[in-house]
């Protein structure tokens, strides 16, 4: 197997896997990032932390507010476009009947360009690449990709969902900002056929002879390309722009790659200018029948068991989405096939791995459809190919049928050969492989956009004597199939391109399809409790299987080893993309055992009406196939989460009676209304634990308040649908002497808003006082809500400076300052300045504690005075008595050096130091212009000693330019590359400690080396400095000459 191949990730049961066999489950899932199928070198995926909206964005939004109290919205890191537009509870607006419900999306679009941080050109220009009706609720679903002069962005995607009333549902937004200025090119300068050898050397392979087919005079210029040794299908490569990075789009050949074998389905954006590879996305996630029938998991899942024959005879499929049986391809009465063939899936062995049928292996049921064959699990899979090929032709029209009424149908983008009539492409009937000799100990399944054929590959399991089948494995099976549903829902059936980001949830919405179809009519606490895979990997049915823990329906109630503790800030330090994942499926697990502790459970899991009385866990099943359409491309847990909500949330079918119910479900995960993701690139999201205001009982906007004696203190109050009005507030806890009173009580109608104020606080000693809201409705109980209130009865008195001491010299860039506290004192401004009288502050922060750390760095071998004062709600207390400090000594040198381009001597810079001392603490700064910093490496060298370290040493994920930082051991975190330029700034460690040089002389030649480890990017060392302590204290003689 090539490097490549073997360096590809698998989609369910990754390669990784086989190391499970003989390993903990923790031990595997830590391996993904090895066999990662995904790669993508822009600057857009070091996603910033989402910021906020300024200038006519930000007016637009408020007014949106204003009519919206729900709003959610994300301002996107990078670009500072509004990511995603909802409601938490409702629509974004009324119904409107101006027009069809396509005019009327489309014209929100155009009228909302500045409130989506676009300008009106940015919208003038788009295709609509997908407009998918759900039967279901009415909501039609706009695809819009954004162009210019005939270009498409890749996963340029601004989605808009909207209800058959008018009503605009959600809006999701990835038009890049700007684009006309943004684009660096029309024209190629490299060819098609450059592009695809580019693509080759970078998955390591030989591309072979290439054949040029047609090709057209387009804006595209769409190429036919044949290389048999790269791809078992023709290449059609066409020019995109690619979106790199803020104000920048890069002209791209995208096409895809059928790796020969079943290796990969890779989807390339080759430069067009430079040839380099922008993004590699996987399209692969890692009659009567005697089967194992729904619901049942695995062979060691029902009685009798192995090697007892468990399967049961089960008879032809659902009618509505199998009109014409599992055998027809034609729409008309009578099968085409006899054998393990039909409109939805093709099944059969493909044990030499040529990804086409082993001859004779769809076992023929004859012309009366009795797909029954012998089966002895003593034996080895060889043995019982047709019993296999069988199961996995059942499985796979079960999850057809099963997921077709919830809105995975025909225009949704089913694996159909035959639509019968209905919207949206046919022809992509899964080929369904079993016992694939591509590989063992795994599965895969394929997935090309809508009209493409996808490709699931199930495999031997070697762990155990005899070796077992993962076509055997249901939940396997569905795991695979559920991939295949969620790329063609997400971004729509014409782009399956949506989920290669890192906080991807996919291996979550695979699992959670995996247990969906295989869960036992069973709401006992213990039948919440599933493991995954555990037939493949030879554990009993109470394995924890495949992943890290156990999903847990029930955490509170479950006790350890089964509970399931994890959060939304698990994924942080989770593997990619199985870890991350999993955690996917748990929060999703929870919500959906919510619904049928709600609202029951129905063993016959596609029985979907669309009317209140369904069952929680066909809720479950509805709300995330239509979430899942409203979901933004390239997602973060809580776009899901939101798709979600928008599902419940519409009229149809069940007028979002499930609304709070799932937000209060979501927020016991973390993933709550305020949850922070951080990003879809992200992997350091913050846990929100709250519900939508209109979901709750009481709410506050400001629960703290502080005030000067004499002065009101002002609650906004809100009351959620939770209450049955009339609600009477009251209040208690507050001061003696002073008045609560309600802007409104008792309220007569929810959701809304009172105000409580505290009045006559003259007298009130100064302290913090603990308040509590009483909200008394029928039946009852009564709801509370506690506030505080800190009062004040003067300014705060003048602290004293502490630490550094007044004129200390050799003082960090960074200092930690501290002074004494101040009585009443709620804050502390720190100013520092370079001369005594505070004319020319050079830094200023407003802390709540006694001690600061300096965020940016100051000037070296500079004297600085610095000073500190209290404030709280009566006003500023005085400055204490300035002090002064002397930064440590910086030396400096500006060489304008030009690093050689893909060089692996690099070049060096000198700087000799004349100054006396032993180092007890050395740092180095550096200012570099250049572009892919990711490239480079950078070594400080005492020549003196011969002592020498790589302090940068080609970041990971660094695709950025430039460099204006400063490497100090004692810096708060490692080296983090941003989206912003530079691309490395500020104070970090270096990548390997700079404490070598401790106790050499600091008199001495220091010599920089700047290496560019790869090609196609040029730039500059302007300077470079070292700055530190040192030890000026004399040596003992004794010591002088060292030891012998």
């Amino acid at each position: 197997m090539s490097l490549a191949r073997r360096t590809l990730q698998r989609s369910l049961l990754a390669c990784l896997i086989g190391a499970a066999l003989a390993s903990p489950v923790s031990a595997f899932t830590e391996l993904d990032s090895k066999f990662e199928r995904n790669f993508d070198a822009r600057s857009l995926v070091e996603t910033p932390p989402l910021r906020a909206a300024i200038g006519a964005q930000a007016d637009a939004l408020a007014a949106l507010q204003s009519r919206v109290p729900e709003l959610a919205f994300e301002i996107d890191g990078v670009t500072g476009a509004t990511r995603s537009l909802s409601n938490r509870v409702g629509y974004l607006t009324g119904p409107n009947s101006a027009g069809d419900v396509k005019a009327v999306a489309l014209a929100f679009v155009r009228n909302n360009a500045t409130l989506l941080g676009l300008t009106s050109a940015d919208v003038a220009e788009y295709e609509i690449t997908d407009d998918v009706l759900s039967r279901a609720s009415g909501v039609r679903h706009l695809y819009l990709r954004q162009m210019h002069q005939g270009l498409p962005v890749y996963n340029g995607q601004l989605q808009v969902h909207v209800d058959r009333d008018g009503s605009i549902l959600g809006l999701n937004n990835q038009f890049l900002p700007n684009l006309a200025q943004s684009i660096n090119r029309r024209q190629p300068s490299l060819t098609a056929l450059q592009a695809v050898v580019a693509a080759a050397t970078h998955l390591n392979r030989i591309a072979g002879p290439i054949s040029q087919g047609s090709s057209d005079t387009s804006a595209r210029q769409r190429t036919l390309l044949n290389a048999s040794a790269l791809s078992e299908r023709p290449i059609e490569a066409s020019l995109m722009l690619l979106p790199v990075g803020a104000g920048e789009a890069r002209l791209v050949w995208n096409f895809q790659t059928w790796l020969p074998g079943g290796g990969d389905i890779a989807d390339f954006t080759v430069d067009a200018e430079t040839g380099k590879i922008w993004t590699r996305i996987s399209w692969v996630a890692d009659a009567d029948y005697k089967v194992y029938p729904l619901a049942v998991e695995s062979p060691q899942h029902i009685a009798p068991l192995p090697p007892a024959d468990g399967r049961v005879t089960l008879s032809n499929p659902q009618t509505a989405a199998s009109p014409f049986g599992w055998h027809d391809t034609n729409g008309a009465a009578g099968p085409e096939f006899t054998t393990t063939q039909g409109n939805n899936v093709h099944a059969y062995t493909d044990t030499d791995a040529n990804d086409t049928p082993d001859p004779g292996s769809s076992p023929d049921c004859s012309a009366a459809l009795n797909c029954v064959t012998p089966l002895d699990l003593t034996q080895g899979p060889a043995t019982y190919r047709p019993a296999a090929v069988t199961n996995l032709f059942y499985f796979n029209n079960v999850m057809h049928d099963i997921a077709y009424p919830f809105g995975f149908d025909e225009e949704g983008g089913n694996f159909q050969t035959s639509n019968y009539g209905n919207p949206g492409l046919g022809n992509d009937s899964v080929q369904a492989e079993a016992q694939d000799g591509e590989g063992t100990n795994n599965a895969n399944f394929g997935t090309p956009p809508d009209g493409q054929r996808p490709r699931m590959q199930m495999f031997v399991w070697t762990g155990v004597t005899p070796n077992r089948d993962g076509d055997f494995d249901n939940g396997i099976i569905a795991h695979e199939y559920g991939h295949g549903i969620s790329n063609r829902l997400v971004g729509g059936p014409s782009n399956t391109s949506c989920l290669g980001n890192t906080q991807r949830p996919g291996e979550g919405l695979s699992d959670w399809w995996a247990m969906y179809y295989t869960q036992p009519n069973d709401t006992s606490s213990a039948a919440r409790i599933r493991g995954i895979g555990t037939y493949a990997l030879g554990q009993p049915v109470t394995g924890v299987g495949i992943r890290q823990d156990y999903y847990d329906g029930d955490p509170a109630v479950n006790p350890e080893p089964f509970e399931n503790t994890w959060t939304y800030q698990s994924i942080i330090g989770a593997a990619v993309p199985h870890g991350v994942g999993s955690r996917w499926a748990q929060a999703y697990w929870q919500v959906s055992w919510a619904l049928i502790d709600e609202h029951g459970y129905n063993a016959d899991i596609d029985a979907f009406t669309g009317t209140a009385a369904d069952a929680g866990n066909i809720r479950a099943m509805y709300y995330i196939v239509e979430g899942l359409k409203n979901t933004a491309c390239g997602p973060a847990f809580t776009d899901v989460r939101d798709g979600v909500i928008q599902a419940a949330a519409a009229a149809q079918p069940y007028n979002g009676a499930d609304v709070c119910l799932i937000w209060q479900a979501f927020a016991e995960f973390g993933l709550g209304s305020n949850a922070v993701s951080g990003g879809a690139n992200a992997n350091n999201p913050t846990n929100g634990f709250n519900i939508p205001n209109a979901c709750s009982f009481l709410g506050a906007a400001t629960a703290n308040q502080k005030i000067c004696a004499g002065a009101n203190a002002v609650y906004p109050v809100t009351l959620g649908a939770a209450f049955t009005p009339p609600v009477t507030l009251s209040v208690s806890g507050n001061p003696a002497g002073t008045t609560a009173s309600f802007a409104t009580t008792p309220v007569t109608s929810v959701p809304a808003a009172s105000a409580l104020t505290i009045s006559n606080t003259g007298a009130v000693a100064a302290g913090s006082y603990n308040l509590t809201v009483n909200a008394a409705f029928a039946p009852g109980p009564a709801a509370i809500m506690p506030l505080t209130l800190q009062v004040n009865s003067a300014v705060p008195s003048v602290p004293s400076l502490s630490a550094p001491a007044n004129a200390a010299v050799d003082v960090s860039v960074t200092p930690v300052l501290s002074w004494t506290a101040a009585t009443q004192a709620d804050e502390y401004v720190v100013e520092i300045a370079t001369d005594a009288a505070f004319a020319n502050i050079v830094y200023t922060r407003t802390v709540s504690g006694t001690s600061h750390t300096v965020q940016t760095s100051l000037a070296g071998s500079t004297q600085h005075y610095w000073r500190v004062r209290s404030t709280n709600a009566c006003g500023p207390g005085n400055n204490a008595a300035a002090q002064s400090f002397t930064t440590q000594d910086f030396y400096c040198v500006s060489p304008n050096l030009a690093i050689p381009d893909n060089n692996p001597t690099g070049v060096f810079s000198d700087l000799s130091i004349a100054n006396l001392g032993a180092v007890t603490d050395l740092n180095i700064s550096l200012n570099v212009t250049h572009t892919y910093i990711g490239d480079l490496i950078f070594k400080l060298k005492n020549v003196t000693t011969g002592t020498e370290v790589s302090f940068i040493n080609r970041p990971a994920s660094c695709s950025g330019n430039d460099v204006n930082a400063l490497y100090d051991d004692e810096a708060a975190g490692p080296i983090t590359c941003v989206a912003t330029v530079p691309t490395l700034s500020g104070s970090m460690r270096p990548a390997s400690p700079l404490t070598v040089f401790d106790g050499q002389a600091r008199n001495a030649t220091w010599r920089l080396t700047a290496i560019d480890a790869a090609g196609q990017d040029l730039g500059t060392v302007n300077q470079w400095c070292l700055s530190g302590s040192v030890d000026t204290t004399p040596s003992p003689m004794v010591f002088a000459n060292g030891f012998e």
